[in-house]
């Protein structure tokens, strides 16, 4: 039995992930110094012969933090979800199966949440780098929730990203406040999720260290297209004005941004449409934006 105290209950939602990449994520995740951990490996439906089951059992008959947990496929938000009702730490982090996170990223987080009772979040900067770099100290500085919000809505941050997997927080206060990930979106979920946190929080505490490695890998959701990307849109930017309203500017320069991702999620290589239909539609799309 895991011990209760300050258990850090990590969630992987994990789909169809290349063998060799997965392995690596969940090797950062093994080599954490901090070690009071329950990893929650949530395959979301992944092929049989995509080897990720085995992978997985394998992991999980090897260290006991791990724990493989199958669903039938229902999204990254769905698998998310899952993880936080079968969770039991303290706290509660999320890791994309595909990323890589440096070796003391949860000891810093936990000693900072722990020396800061009234804060319910911390956390870490990111980079788009492919390998840890072994950071031994981090300076953490506590701010508001105002101010981590702006630097979100500014888009100009490089290394504060609006993702949940850099973060560490209290599960208790998810559970109180009743958030979980929207299931009805698949693009920019976790933004409307952190967004939420944020927005009922007072402060924050901020890690000035990149210990979270983002890697782009080409066939991930963030590169395929999307169907219903433009329902997506206009539901996430109304969600965001219902949790807490932004001026004007900011709301303009965030519906040009997705209205730019529109476009360019309808020129995808998987787009089913053809070259006149994507031109038409860029045009009508960038002529609404701008009226």
């Amino acid at each position: 039995m895991m011990q209760s105290d300050n258990l850090v209950s990590v969630v992987v939602p994990i789909y169809n992930t290349d063998l060799g990449i997965l392995a690596q994520c969940l090797d950062s995740l093994a080599a954490q110094t901090y070690s009071n951990l329950e990893i929650l490996l949530i395959d979301d439906g992944s092929d049989r012969k995509s080897g990720v089951s085995e992978l997985c059992r394998n992991v999980e008959a090897q260290d006991k933090r791990f724990r493989y947990i199958y669903k039938e496929n229902g999204g990254v938000s769905s698998a998310r979800n899952i993880g936080i009702e079968q969770s039991h730490g303290k706290y509660i982090a999320f890791c994309d199966s595909d990323d890589l996170i440096e070796p003391r990223a949860y000891q810093f987080l936990v000693e900072s949440l722990e020396t800061n009772e009234t804060s319910q979040i911390a956390l870490m900067g990111y980079d788009r780098k492919n390998a840890c770099s072994g950071v031994e100290a981090v300076s953490a500085r506590l701010t508001t929730s105002a101010e981590i919000i702006s630097r979100y809505l500014s888009l100009k941050d490089d290394n504060l990203c609006a993702s949940c997997s850099t973060s560490l927080m209290r599960r208790k206060m998810l559970i109180e406040k009743n958030v979980c990930f929207d299931e009805s979106i698949s693009i920019s979920e976790d933004f409307l999720f952190m967004y939420e946190i944020l927005a009922s929080c007072e402060s924050v505490i901020y890690l000035e260290a990149n210990l979270y490695h983002y890697r782009e890998i080409g066939n991930s959701a963030t590169h395929s297209y999307v169907q219903d990307l433009d329902r997506q849109n206009a539901y996430r930017i109304r969600r965001l004005c219902e949790i807490k309203p932004m001026e004007q500017k900011r709301l303009d320069i965030h519906v040009g941004l997705w209205t730019i991702v529109e476009i360019k999620n309808i020129c995808r290589n998987s787009s089913p449409y053809t070259f006149f239909e994507r031109r038409r539609y860029a045009r009508e799309r960038s002529r609404s934006h701008k009226s």
